[in-house]
Parts: structure tokens; sequence; C-alpha cells
């Protein structure tokens, strides 16, 4: 695991009036556009604003002079709260989605094309619509490519729906639902959420892997404490990360899963107040790379810091399991 440097992060627009105020970045997505590794991510400052920011990485995973880009401030359209910038690569266009959090029901996803030079938004984000009824809450879809020139998004993990998104010119983006496929899981933990979405899908041979994430219970006596302390919340949990695979052909059906995290989440150090106070403990993948054996992901950890976590492939594939 790689903490990234907050500071370095900030787009010269948005250098905070107190550099001693708290600063978080967390939630990046990550793809390789025009030669070079981009990091989407989102920032909250001292101000509270939650605003999205992009640039490209160094070989010492630190912003490339010159290409940090405030996001948020070129995307008006889309409201003041931004968050969790996933990235998807088609062809030679880079693609970013995003939501408007959860003050909204039902929220918003937007999509954005992004110039792979510049990085700056080609034009205003459209909104993601299902054509069909949806949650009131949804922050994970995940869009990918099965061919380098469709735009599929995976809707749900479980039931495994997959969506086709038409990019017909102006307006809101309609997404209609192509295949679906129910699936067991194997045992989980007693009070295990279903599972989240994470990474952008990357095809591996014929199958395509993602990371994502789980609700699971806090440990018993800091779970006690936390209702005891804020009475009528949610009980206290961790975001736990897991790995699971699709075949690349449709009906993309699930292949395997890690009913067991793939990582454990180290425990919160700052002292910084939490931005989710039912949340324990939160790793939150966003953005995975691949060059043939090994993982590269870029995860949020507690709503506060970005890291990046390497993985063997067959390691991963030793931890999941096949699924019916």
């Amino acid at each position: 695991m790689k903490l990234l440097a907050p500071d370095d992060f900030i787009p010269s627009a948005w250098q905070p009036a107190d550099p001693n105020g708290p600063i978080r970045m967390f939630n990046p997505g990550l793809a390789l556009a025009a030669g070079t590794r981009v990091l989407a991510y989102r920032l909250v400052l001292a101000d509270g604003r939650r605003r999205l920011a992009i640039c490209r990485l160094d070989s010492s995973d630190r912003p490339l002079p010159g290409t940090v880009v405030p996001l948020s401030d070129l995307m008006p359209d889309a409201g003041p709260w931004q968050a969790d910038p996933r990235l998807c690569v088609v062809g030679d266009r880079l693609f970013l989605h995003f939501n408007n959090g959860d003050r909204l029901r039902p929220n918003s996803i937007y999509l954005v094309e992004l110039d792979p030079d510049s990085l700056m938004p080609l034009s205003p984000p459209r909104p993601l619509c299902l054509a069909g009824p949806r949650r009131a809450i949804e922050k994970n879809w995940m869009v990918f490519t099965p061919d380098g020139e469709d735009l599929l998004a995976i809707y749900s993990i479980r039931p495994h729906v997959v969506l086709r998104l038409h990019l017909a010119p102006g307006g809101p983006i309609i997404c209609r639902p192509i295949a679906g496929s129910d699936w067991s899981v194997p045992a989980l933990p007693a009070g295990t959420g279903e599972p989240r979405g994470g990474t952008t899908p990357v095809r591996v041979g014929d199958k395509f892997f993602s990371f994502f994430h789980m609700l699971r219970p806090s440990p018993v006596l800091p779970r006690l404490l936390h209702r005891l302390r804020h009475r009528g919340g949610r009980p206290l949990h961790r975001y736990d990360m897991g790995f699971y695979g699709f075949d690349a052909a449709p009906p993309y059906r699930p292949v395997c899963f890690t009913p067991r995290p793939v990582l454990p989440v180290p425990a919160r150090q700052s002292g910084m107040p939490p931005l989710n106070r039912d949340a324990e403990r939160v790793l939150y993948p966003m953005g995975a790379l691949f060059d043939g054996q090994t993982w590269t992901v870029s995860a949020g950890m507690h709503d506060e810091r970005s890291c990046l976590l390497a993985f063997n492939h067959v390691k991963l594939l030793d931890l999941a399991e096949p699924v019916g």
C-alpha cells in the first residue's frame, strides 16, 4: 500500500486559505490514457465542498507538473456536490463518470468525455438515465467497454445486471438492460451486505475482473460503544474490498468471487472528524490497471486518503471461489 500526499494534488485555484485546515483526498479513479496514468479524485477541503480534480501521474506517483485540472469548476451543470470519479478508456477516448451524492433522491450519475491530452471536458456532463425503475440512491455503476467501441455498465453485481449506454447526441444518456443473471455467492460472514461496484472492469483473456466493496459489521465492542454514543444512528460498519470475475461474452455471467476481504483495512489514525461517523474503517476501490501479472488498484481510505495497492493476479484467483 502506498499513500498519496494530498497536498500535491490540490489545483492552484483551490489552494486553501487556511493551510492548517483538513485536506481530504480520496476515492480516486485510475486509467491509462495518452501513454500515462491518469488519476481522478475527490477533494474535500476546509470549506466542506465536494469537488473533483484530475491529473497525470509521474513515475513517483506524483502529479506531473502542469497537469492538475480543477474538474468541478469546469462542470457547474452537475451541481456543487460531485463525488467518486471513475475513468473508462474506449479506444483513444477518455470518459469519466461520477455521482452527485445522496442529498437528492434519486441521485444522479453523470458521464463526461475528457480530452485525453488536456484532461479538460469536451462537453457538459450528461446524466445516465436507466430505462425502467431504479433505486433511490446509486453511486456505483461501473462503465466499461467490451470491444473498444461500445459502452456498457454494470448496474449491480448480484444480480449481475449489464446495461448498454446509448450515446445519442445531446440530452440524457439512456441506459437499457441487455443482460442479467442471478448467482449464488459462497458462504459469507453474518451481516455482510451485497457486493457493490468498485473498479472499472478490465479484460484478462476471456474474462473481465473488477474489485468491489462490501459493508460488513464492525466487531461487537466497537459496534456497541457506537450505538451508545449515537442513539438512532446506523450500526457501525466497515467497507471491505473484494475481487470478482465475469465472462467477457454475453450474458456476462459471474464466474468467481472472493467471500472474504482481499486485504485487511488498517485503522484510522488521523485526528480529523470522520465524514461518515458510522463507518469505522473504509477501503473503497475505484480504478485498476493490469500489466499481465500484477494489479495496481487505486482506492480511498476512510474518506480521507488515497492509496495505490498492488496485488498478484494468481494469488487473487487462489482467494476467489467459483460461483453458481
